[in-house]
Parts: C-alpha cells; sequence; structure tokens
C-alpha cells in the first residue's frame, strides 16, 4: 500500500504553470495523493491573478479583479483552471473541519506558519498524512510531518 502524501498549493502551481508532468508522474507512482480543498482554492486564486496578471502586464490586485469582473478572459486562463480540475480528479480531496480550524492555530503560533500554511498541517495531520509535498520552505521547521525536499 502507497504512503499518504498530501499535496500543497506550491506543486500544484509549479506543475500546472511550468507544465511539470515528470513531477505529478512521480507523486502518483510513489504516494497515494490527498488534497485539502482549502489548497484547491487558493491554487484557483493564483492560478486566476498570475494569468490575468501575465495576459494584462502586472497590474494591481484590484485592477486585475476589475478586469476580471469585465472583460473576456484568456483562453490560457480556462486551460489552467481544467489543468486544475484533472489534478483535482487524481487525487482524494479532503474537507477542512472545525477541528482543522482550531488547531490551525496552534499550529500557527507553536510553527510560526500562517494560516492557510497551518491550516494544511491541520488537515494533514488529522488525516494521519505521512508525507507533504510542498517547495514551501516554511513547513521545513515542522516536525510533525515529512517534506518532500526540492529535489524530488
Amino acid at each position: 500500500m502507497k504512503q499518504k502524501c498530501l499535496i500543497d498549493t506550491t506543486v500544484i502551481l509549479r506543475i500546472i504553470f511550468e507544465k511539470d508532468k515528470p513531477l505529478l508522474n512521480k507523486l502518483l507512482s510513489d504516494f497515494s495523493l490527498f488534497v485539502p480543498v482549502n489548497v484547491l482554492e487558493e491554487a484557483n486564486f493564483k492560478i486566476t491573478i498570475e494569468t490575468l496578471r501575465e495576459t494584462y502586464n502586472d497590474q494591481a490586485f484590484y485592477q486585475l479583479k476589475s478586469i476580471f469582473e469585465k472583460r473576456e478572459l484568456p483562453e490560457v486562463l480556462s486551460k489552467r483552471l481544467h489543468a486544475l480540475n484533472y489534478l483535482a480528479d487524481l487525487t482524494n480531496i479532503l474537507p477542512v473541519t472545525e477541528e482543522d480550524y482550531r488547531l490551525s492555530k496552534t499550529f500557527s503560533l507553536k510553527y510560526r506558519l500562517l494560516s492557510n500554511d497551518a491550516l494544511i498541517l491541520a488537515v494533514a495531520v488529522r488525516n494521519g498524512m505521512a508525507k507533504l509535498a510542498t517547495f514551501d520552505s516554511d513547513f521545513k521547521k515542522v516536525d510533525l510531518i515529512e517534506t518532500l525536499d526540492s529535489s524530488y
């Protein structure tokens, strides 16, 4: 039986923006993959904003929000969001619970993690994850889960 591995937003963004299929294939062959719903939401947001930023030459966030609401969206955005849905279909999607929320506050203070990172950790711990696939160095200071290093 494969070990459980939770993937975070940084991995999803690398797979989608850099089209890193070898990384995805290696993760799929080595692990049973899980992703919290908040990671998918964060990835959706970052994909949207970064794609608009690329298309409309580094506009400020509020300008991008206005562009998103009023202009025709670039085709590449649809392709990237489709890739996100495809990736989600290859994983086990985990809900975020009230217990996770409460535990994340403890992790945030103990490990000095930003709130969403602490929430990701709480979901991972509650679900017995052996590994966390991430390129976020903030997780290196956490002793509750093994992170896959950037050479993976």
